[in-house]
């Protein structure tokens, strides 16, 4: 069973999200803005393996706490970028599904918000990173976003839950009804 956690940082306001499988104990971080002692504890008293960290895009605030993860967790760093902050990652296209311990993460390139921008499906979540209209830099790009976003997330089951960078989860019902993401 994927069980889905979010962390809350101030910094940039963003969420982070440890996606653990509960059968395994094997566990992901996407994003990463920091790296406090509630995930520190959650991780260690629930006896998770962090297998990897997948980043959305390398702005600033979804970044900033790479350099203190690595020190704490030998782990993969994912990224549509081959370096971070200078710590090398798996470089991911935007087309493939990874493997991380014995999460199955399917990766989608949706550019507009930033160039390396990556949405992942693990299961029926989707962790979207700042892929929805108007979310900071996307005006010049904005035309291509909408259609990422069209083609590749409002495609999905209406049950699929969303769980952005910065707000609150959602689903692809509520986001039909309510044209958030359109």
């Amino acid at each position: 069973m994927i069980t889905v956690n979010p962390f809350f940082q101030s910094f940039g306001i963003t969420n982070n999200y440890i996606v653990t499988d509960e059968e395994s104990r094997d566990a992901i971080l996407i994003d990463c803005t920091d790296v406090d002692m509630a995930m520190i504890d959650f991780i260690e008293d629930g006896k998770y393996r962090l297998q990897g960290v997948f980043l959305t895009h390398a702005h600033e605030h979804h970044v900033s706490g790479l350099l203190k993860l690595q020190r704490i967790y030998s782990v993969k760093v994912f990224s549509y970028l081959s370096s971070v902050r200078g710590v090398q990652t798996v470089s991911l296209a935007g087309q493939e599904r990874a493997m991380c311990g014995t999460l199955s993460v399917r990766v989608l390139h949706i550019p507009g918000h930033s160039p390396d921008s990556l949405v992942y499906l693990i299961g029926d979540n989707v962790f979207a990173g700042d892929v929805k209209p108007g979310a900071g830099r996307t005006l010049r790009h904005e035309k291509d976003l909408r259609l990422g976003i069209e083609e590749k997330i409002m495609s999905l089951p209406d049950e699929t839950c969303i769980y952005p960078g910065h707000g609150p989860a959602s689903t692809i019902a509520l986001e039909k009804r309510f044209t958030f993401f359109r």
